[in-house]
């Protein structure tokens, strides 16, 4: 966990309530084990219907088969079941002043569609994991997940996938940007909080043209890293590695701005990929 400009205590003892075990929250609350089953009997039923089209997850299935389709759903619902109960119990994440962040460098894609890699890259760098990766440079530990990750790796599923190699608690999912876990604001704002307090930069899959720093319009990943909540409003660091000088580096901008990037295009591209 990150140093945060300000500490805040309901937060604190949901994650530590958390760490101790799902019984420890249960027995400071109303929820039986029949209620909590029956709550996860629902966030299932609606994953599934979610997920039942989405083009990554069938993607998914199509290429490792139903066993992972069905880990990764599992994965899914236990983490929106951890999600109700955060929010019901202790309510939403940040307030005025609060920053939370899981800072990663800025690392250019080496290819011209190397984005996804190099968001890996980057989010890896952000995890302390880097050094599993073979290369001795950037360029050759994008080349060896690039790689790892072929014939699809410029797909969702497929970085999420090479993500959760290297780490073994705290998997990675994906959320489709029309999905209602992801379809307002405050849920895109919630979701990068929470997955930056479990130190987990997040990525996006954007359309440029809702970037103010972008005069053109193209499907790239970008992470991340830092999210400022002010009021009603929150500010957010993209870490973006394109191959040109003009759109390359960190970017400060607000969450509206980062969520239209996501939110505005009506296609199967947008996504966040995230814990």
């Amino acid at each position: 966990m990150r140093i945060r400009s300000s500490k805040i205590t309901v937060c604190f003892i949901a994650i530590f309530c958390l760490s101790l075990g799902a019984s420890v929250i249960f027995a400071q609350t109303d929820y039986t084990d029949e209620n909590i089953i029956t709550i996860k009997k629902q966030i299932e039923s609606e994953v599934r219907i979610e997920y039942e089209n989405d083009p990554e997850f069938l993607k998914l299935i199509t290429s490792k088969g139903r066993g992972s389709g069905e880990e990764m759903i599992n994965r899914i619902v236990e983490r929106r079941l951890e999600q109700y109960i955060e929010e019901k119990e202790f309510g939403t994440h940040g307030q005025y002043g609060d920053a939370y962040y899981c800072i990663v460098p800025s690392i250019k894609q080496a290819e011209k569609n190397w984005c996804g890699a190099a968001c890996v890259l980057q989010t890896l760098y952000g995890l302390g994991k880097e050094w599993m990766v073979s290369g001795s440079t950037n360029a050759q530990k994008q080349d060896t997940l690039v790689n790892n990750m072929m014939p699809d790796f410029t797909h969702v599923y497929k970085l999420t996938e090479e993500l959760n190699k290297y780490i073994n608690d705290k998997y990675y999912i994906w959320t489709r940007a029309t999905s209602s876990n992801l379809d307002t604001l405050p849920k895109f704002n919630q979701r990068v909080t929470g997955s930056l307090y479990f130190d987990r930069p997040v990525i996006l899959r954007v359309r440029t043209q809702y970037l103010s720093y972008y005069d053109y319009s193209t499907t790239h990943y970008v992470n991340v890293d830092y999210i400022l909540w002010n009021g009603s409003n929150c500010n957010v660091s993209l870490v973006d590695p394109h191959y040109d000088d003009s759109y390359f580096g960190y970017h400060y901008l607000s969450s509206a701005e980062a969520y239209s990037s996501i939110s505005n295009p009506t296609n199967d591209k947008s996504y966040m990929i995230h814990y």
